[in-house]
């Protein structure tokens, strides 16, 4: 009686069949890897933080503190600002002219306190424009100008203008122009343009 023999495929079959067992192993090893590289590197990944510089608005302080009564920052002028712009305001306080100079030069500011001289220096350099001039209550007393960048847009530069001009008529500004010593903000007139280069 004849014995069965079993059947077994051709050598060539199982040749493929290795291989096509080997690219299914090592793509399942190369995706899972990758899979986890990702995983790993989200997870490793510090949260990016918001773009916050449209949601802020940079007040330089740019005066040497001996030149006048009171520090604005020391006003309430900051919290004010802000409620009215209805963005953070922050400070950007420098005291020596290389520093003020840089800060200018560079527009790491948006609106200014400066002294007679700072402005008209920055403003002929075309970094600043001057928006409105504080009208104290001591014709001699030493006053900050103020100023905004030369390239901030319009409708910022009138809405600011008109945040100073109206301070009068609002309690909390009312406090703040006392605090800085002004009787009110009045907007540049040809003889008061000509007064600063006195």
């Amino acid at each position: 009686m004849q014995k069965k023999q079993k059947w077994l495929p051709p050598y060539n079959a199982i040749i493929l069949l290795s291989v096509l067992a080997a690219v299914i192993v090592t793509s399942a090893f190369i995706y899972f890897s990758a899979t986890l590289y990702l995983a790993e590197k989200a997870i490793s990944k510090p949260p990016s933080r918001p773009d916050r510089s449209k949601d802020t608005f940079r007040l330089l302080i740019a005066t040497k503190p001996d030149k006048v009564d009171k520090n604005p920052l020391e006003t309430g002028i900051l919290s004010f600002l802000a409620k009215k712009m209805g963005k953070e305001v922050v400070p950007v306080q420098r005291t020596t002219s290389t520093e003020i100079d840089r800060v200018l030069a560079q527009n790491e500011f948006d609106i200014a306190f400066t002294s007679n001289k700072t402005h008209l220096e920055a403003a002929q350099k075309g970094y600043a424009e001057l928006l409105v001039i504080p009208v104290s209550k001591h014709s001699s007393a030493e006053t900050y100008l103020v100023s905004v960048r030369k390239n901030l847009d319009a409708a910022t530069k009138q809405k600011v203008k008109e945040i100073f001009l109206n301070m009068k008529k609002d309690s909390s500004g009312r406090k703040v122009l006392t605090a800085l010593g002004f009787k009110d903000f009045a907007e540049p007139t040809g003889s008061s343009n000509s007064l600063l280069l006195e």
